[in-house]
């Protein structure tokens, strides 16, 4: 059996299923390498039941290619929605941490402004009080 866990087709499969069931996401790969047996498995219960309705031979593979489409469709849609839904995903939190080290440095440098400034102000007050010492009569 081939390995198709890179395929995004079968990934999307798997990871659905995976997810439907609670699954663990490590074994994306596995799930993605069952889709083949068990849409092999879907398609011969599929057959089986349209045999099993007394259809004309002439019209169920009419039937079936219109299934299979409608579900390779479906999965196509999920598939598509799933990876536009993660892309937002990742730019949301990449957003959210540009944001969070921007106000990070924001704050970072209006606390060393302010630090500066009451450093200014004490060496201010420190200077002007030794200067009133220092001058005879300088306290009034």
């Amino acid at each position: 059996m081939p390995d198709v866990s890179q395929f995004p087709l079968f990934r999307g499969i798997g990871d659905g299923v995976l997810g439907l069931l609670n699954l663990n996401p490590e074994w994306s790969d596995q799930a993605a390498n069952m889709t083949i047996p068990a849409l092999a498995i879907a398609l011969a219960g599929l057959l089986n039941t349209i045999r099993s309705l007394g259809t004309s031979i002439a019209i169920w593979p009419y039937g079936l290619a219109v299934v299979a489409w409608i579900v390779v469709f479906a999965v196509g849609g999920i598939v598509g929605y799933a990876q536009e839904a993660t892309e937002n995903i990742q730019q949301d939190v990449q957003n959210s941490a540009d944001e969070t080290v921007e106000k990070a440095k924001e704050d970072a440098q209006n606390s060393v402004e302010e630090q500066i400034q009451q450093g200014a102000d004490d060496a201010k007050q420190n200077a002007t009080d030794q200067l009133e010492n220092a001058v005879p009569g300088g306290n009034g």
